[in-house]
């Protein structure tokens, strides 16, 4: 009797866990679904508009320009047409920073290498393994240069695997953890366009 009642305690506790779980990871994906949003209508009222895109094609080595929004360097938009989705890029990554916006891992939209580290948010980058090959992703700098691009390859990568998640001469790679975090998704992208600012 007394082994059967402290299953079924042992039970309703990891129950309540589980609950308190899901919670947070629901109220955490809110949030950040907030925090994107406000930097990107944040950045869309100080983002430049006027043709700058001659330095970067005359210099593809130069630092990526950011602007500061709350504290926090920004590179860009990220846009997903197919997802709707619109999401700021801070100038650089780190965990904490990825509850708030994806981050640039390394690289950048000029050199053609640049990779852009999410969280699996649904709000963020949890979406992306429903894109096809071909499916179109836009890159817009805070000058105003738009950088269209297509996917070309879809891999998934073991999470320790880092040499793995930088292989390959892609232009841009966007990469989340899958559920449970022992993975990650790397969608490979190509460059079709590029727009500079004001055209």
């Amino acid at each position: 009797m007394k082994k059967s009642r402290i299953w079924i305690i042992t039970g309703i506790i990891l129950l309540f866990g589980a609950f308190g779980l899901t919670i947070h990871n629901y109220y955490e994906d809110y949030q950040a679904k907030n925090n994107a949003a406000d930097a990107v209508q944040k950045l869309a009222h100080v983002m430049k508009r006027e043709n700058t895109g001659l330095l970067y094609k005359m210099n593809p080595d130069i630092e990526m320009p950011t602007k500061t929004i709350n504290g926090i360097k920004y590179i860009g938009v990220l846009e997903v047409p197919k997802l709707s989705l619109q999401l700021p890029v801070m100038s650089h990554w780190s965990p904490d920073g990825l509850k708030i916006a994806p981050g640039r891992y390394k690289g950048s939209v000029y050199k053609r290498n640049i990779i852009i580290a999410g969280h699996n948010y649904r709000s963020h980058f949890s979406r992306l393994k429903t894109l096809d090959i071909g499916s179109k992703i836009w890159f817009i700098d805070v000058e105003g240069n738009r950088f269209e691009y297509k996917v070309s390859d879809i891999e998934i990568i073991k999470g320790t695997d880092v040499k793995q998640m930088e292989k390959g001469k892609w232009d841009m790679t966007l990469f989340t953890c899958t559920y449970g975090g022992q993975n990650r998704m790397a969608l490979r992208c190509t460059i079709t366009n590029m727009l500079a600012g004001g055209n």
